[in-house]
């Protein structure tokens, strides 16, 4: 069970670091000019890390981070 719960607590603080990088990134964009915003939308995506990566192997989902 102890496994399980530090799992939960990795996932509950990625969730929060994302939550406070969306909150940055969201008034980064707001001070873009039309041009810079579609370059933004293009880019900013990829900074944000994967915390699920898809297997192959009956549609099972695993951490793309060790813990």
């Amino acid at each position: 069970m102890q496994q399980i719960a530090d799992k939960f607590d990795t996932v509950r603080k990625h969730l929060m670091a994302m939550e406070e990088t969306q909150e940055t990134e969201s008034k980064f964009y707001g001070a873009l000019d039309k041009n810079l915003k579609a370059n933004a939308e293009q880019r900013l995506p990829a900074t944000e890390p994967m915390l699920y990566s898809r297997r192959g192997d009956a549609g099972a989902y695993s951490s793309s981070y060790e813990t």
